[in-house]
């Protein structure tokens, strides 16, 4: 039997019985290929429960379930918008996946294997080897119910919701990926905010970047807007804990004494980029200013890469506590670590002192960023009870002031001495200590009356 194929760069090709294969052109692919019934996968017989959408062309399933295959659509995140699969008052998920027939294309599987539920990824792997998943969305569909048509699978859903989709990224764009908070992938990082005391908590309202509160007239106590929001990168390159949230958090960033006023999300170091902060140090680098952002672009580099670096610095900031004639210093560009002279000045460089591993941010460009991508957030302590009032002083010190002003009756602003052994100054007008001044010496006329005070 002739069999048709669609190679991965999408050329057709019919292979012989020969085993060669000779290339065709797609009206003639077209010709040969007609709609049929997809086959293969794995896993327990599918229920009515298990089905979400059907139709005549496609079946498809809840993503929680194990059943079925997996099938992925690519997509085109515009940057600085709400991820477009993960917002339900999108018109559609995938803004590039659609054809003339107005339906979503998924690719059919490379392979016809028997899958591996353990997990997502080797879920994907059994069914298309190892793939990029950059930009990239998935579904699980029932293999016997639906239909495959040129390789393609046409989903004619005018809003594909993002309840359809198996995923572990619910946003991704140039500069960040971010996990569903419930996976256990990942690293976790967080973002220390300010609440407006005009807004509801941010932990129910959620983020949102300085341009977008000063469009809406907020006052959050800055006065440089940026279109970002800033986490902080990891403090430590260490294997996550997974066993609970707290031990993910002290994997990265040790214990921590204030966790009040943060957010927590979680991100794919291998598809998330990290920055220098002190760039921005105008203070610092002054030969920066005005220009930051484009600078800021050198010290560009993947989580995983930023977590090599902080580790392998380790070491020189080891050597640096016995070597009392050198100075450790960063490379803010490339964030590694180096022993100089301490005579030797890098001020206005290149190079900063502090350390880069409490001193680098991830940048998250999402306007608004809902609670839905929170794995963890601390409100803001509540603010402590006032004070109570001073109690009044000794009795001894209330007849002492008394006694004094008897020997000088000037009019005295202060009221009670603030110590003890205090002297009213009637020059001066305040009170003084008498351990500071000459004439408390005895022998002295005025030393006569501190000393009558033993006697009452």
């Amino acid at each position: 039997m002739i069999e048709y194929i669609k190679s991965k760069k999408g050329y057709y090709y019919k292979l012989l019985k020969n085993g060669e294969k000779k290339r065709i052109s797609q009206d003639e692919y077209n010709k040969k290929i007609k709609s049929k019934k997809m086959t293969g996968g794995a896993g327990e017989p599918i229920e009515k429960d298990d089905i979400m959408y059907q139709d005549d062309l496609v079946c498809i399933l809840k993503p929680e379930v194990k059943k079925g295959i997996i099938v992925f659509s690519e997509f085109t995140q515009p940057l600085k918008t709400i991820s477009l699969c993960n917002n339900n008052t999108q018109e559609k998920c995938v803004n590039n996946s659609r054809n003339k027939f107005d339906a979503f294309i998924f690719y059919e599987p490379y392979y016809s294997r028997d899958i591996d539920y353990s997990t997502i990824d080797t879920e994907i792997s059994s069914s298309y080897g190892e793939i990029d998943k950059n930009f990239k969305i998935f579904i699980r569909i029932d293999p016997n119910q639906t239909f495959v048509k040129n390789r393609n699978i046409f989903v004619k859903i005018p809003h594909l919701d993002p309840n359809f989709l198996v995923r572990d990224i619910i946003y991704q764009d140039d500069l960040v990926c971010i996990l569903h908070p419930e996976v256990k992938k990942g690293i976790i990082v967080f973002s220390r905010f300010t609440q407006p005391p005009e807004m509801d908590s941010l932990c129910t309202e959620g983020l949102k970047t300085g341009e977008k509160l000063r469009s809406e007239c907020i006052n959050f106590g800055r006065k440089i807007y940026h279109p970002y929001i800033f986490f902080r990168a990891p403090y430590y390159s260490r294997p996550i804990d997974y066993s609970s949230i707290e031990t993910e958090i002290n994997s990265s960033y040790g214990k921590q004494v204030d966790i009040s006023s943060r957010v927590y999300i979680r991100v794919d170091p291998d598809r998330t980029f990290v920055f220098s902060s002190e760039i921005r140090n105008y203070f610092r680098h002054r030969s920066w200013y005005g220009k930051v952002e484009q600078v800021i672009e050198n010290s560009k580099k993947t989580l995983s890469e930023y977590l090599t670096i902080i580790k392998n610095n380790e070491s020189i900031e080891e050597l640096a506590k016995y070597n009392k004639n050198k100075k450790i210093w960063y490379d803010l560009y490339t964030s590694k670590a180096e022993l100089r002279p301490k005579i030797e000045s890098l001020e206005n460089t290149i190079f900063n002192d502090n350390p880069i591993y409490m001193n680098s941010e991830i940048l998250v460009s999402i306007p608004h960023l809902t609670p839905n991508f929170f794995v963890l957030c601390i409100p803001p302590s509540p603010p402590l009870p006032p004070l109570p009032p001073s109690p009044h002083l000794p009795p001894l010190a209330e007849y002492k002031s008394r006694r004094l002003q008897q020997y000088f009756p000037f009019p005295n602003p202060i009221g009670f001495p603030p110590k003890i052994d205090s002297i009213w100054n009637p020059i001066k007008g305040q009170w003084i200590s008498p351990k500071h001044k000459k004439w408390m010496k005895e022998g002295h006329p005025k030393w006569f009356l501190s000393k009558k005070w033993d006697n009452f």
